[in-house]
C-alpha cells in the first residue's frame, strides 16, 4: 500500500477525484475540466482561499465592556469563478451545452466534489452550483462570452484529494482470572480489556471527520482520541462476519452497512459529529472487553484546511 511523505498509508479510492486535472490553474467539477488549456478560462476564483464567515457564540456583557467569548462556527463556503468561454464559432454550442449539463439544478441535496489545483496543491470541497451565467452578446458569434459560476459548499473545509488509513489490530486476546487446577505461583491473568494504539496525522489546519470501521469478532468496542479526549463506545458484540461503521460526518452508526445501531452508544460515548481528527498528530486507541487477534479498526480521513 502506498505511503505519503509523513509515512501515512493511503486508502484506495476509485475513481480518483480530480483525475482530469494535469496542471495548476485547472478546476474539475463533476465530469468537466475548467481553466488552463480548456474552453472555460477563468480570470479569478474568489472564496477558495479565504476565511469563511462565522456565526459568533459571543454574548455581550450587560454591565461592562465587551462580551463573554463563545464558540465560533464557520458558515458555508461560497466559491465564485469569473472568466470567459472561448471556442470556435462552430463549437460554441457544444461547449455551452457541456457546461450546462454539469451545472443543472439537482433534484436532491447531493453535493459533488469541487477540485482545484493551484500552487502545486490539489484540494477539494463538496458543494453544489448555486449560480451560473454565460452573458450572451455579440461576442458569442466571434467565439467568446463572459462566464460566471458560483458554488455553495455547506462544509466550508477544503480537503486533501487522497484519503489516509490507520489500521489498529488487536495483537492478542485478553486473558483474565485464575485457571484451575491452581498452580503456584498464581497467574491472575491480564485485564479483560484489550488495547491497541496508533497515530493519525492531519497535515492540514482544520479538524476533519473520519470514518471508522470496526471488524468483529469484538465485544464492547471503545475508540478514544487521546489527543482531544473524544471517545466512541458501543454496547454491542460483533461476530466474525459483522462490521460496525461510524461515519462522523453524517453522524451515522451502521451494522453491516444498513442497520442503525446508534442506540447502542453508551453514556460515555460522544456524538459521532464530535469525534474529529484535529490538525497535527492524534493518538488513537482501540479498546474492547474481548476481541480476536488480528481484528480491530480501520480509520480513514482526509487532511482538512480552513
Amino acid at each position: 500500500m502506498a505511503v505519503d511523505a509523513f509515512g501515512r498509508r493511503m486508502a484506495t479510492a476509485s475513481p480518483a477525484l480530480g483525475s482530469l486535472i494535469t496542471t495548476d490553474g485547472q478546476l474539475q467539477w463533476r465530469t468537466l475540466l475548467l481553466g488552463r488549456g480548456t474552453p472555460y478560462r477563468w480570470q479569478s476564483l474568489t472564496g477558495w482561499r479565504r476565511m469563511v464567515d462565522v456565526d459568533s457564540g459571543d454574548v455581550d456583557r450587560p454591565a461592562t465592556h465587551g462580551a463573554w467569548p463563545g464558540r465560533w462556527l464557520a458558515r458555508s463556503r461560497i466559491v465564485t469563478l469569473a472568466g470567459m468561454v472561448v471556442a470556435a464559432r462552430a463549437d460554441m454550442g457544444d461547449v455551452l451545452d457541456a457546461l450546462e449539463a454539469v451545472t443543472a439544478l439537482g433534484e436532491d441535496a447531493t453535493e459533488y466534489p469541487l477540485v482545484v489545483q493551484s500552487l502545486g496543491r490539489r484540494l477539494m470541497a463538496w458543494g453544489r452550483v448555486s449560480g451560473y451565467e454565460v452573458a450572451l452578446d455579440a461576442q458569442v458569434t466571434a467565439g467568446s462570452a463572459p462566464l460566471a459560476l458560483q458554488w455553495t459548499c455547506t462544509d466550508p473545509r477544503r480537503y486533501s484529494v487522497g484519503e489516509y488509513l490507520l489500521h489498529l489490530s488487536i495483537a492478542a486476546a485478553a486473558v483474565d482470572g485464575l485457571h484451575y487446577p491452581l498452580v503456584y505461583p498464581l497467574d491472575y491473568g491480564a485485564s479483560a480489556v484489550v488495547i491497541s494504539t496508533g497515530t493519525a496525522t492531519n497535515a492540514g489546519t482544520a479538524p476533519c471527520a473520519p470514518t471508522l470501521t470496526i471488524t468483529g469478532p469484538i465485544e464492547g468496542p471503545l475508540v478514544v482520541n487521546q489527543t482531544t479526549g473524544a471517545q466512541l463506545e458501543y454496547d454491542i458484540t460483533l461476530t466474525a462476519t459483522d462490521t460496525l461503521t461510524i461515519d462522523c460526518q453524517a453522524g451515522t452508526v451502521l451494522l453491516n452497512g444498513t442497520a442503525d445501531r446508534a442506540y447502542t452508544a453508551t453514556p460515555a460515548s460522544w456524538p459521532p459529529a464530535s469525534f474529529a481528527i484535529g490538525a497535527g498528530d492524534n493518538t488513537i486507541a482501540l479498546r474492547a472487553l474481548s476481541a480476536s487477534p488480528g481484528n480491530g479498526l480501520d480509520l480513514t480521513w482526509r487532511d482538512g484546511w480552513w
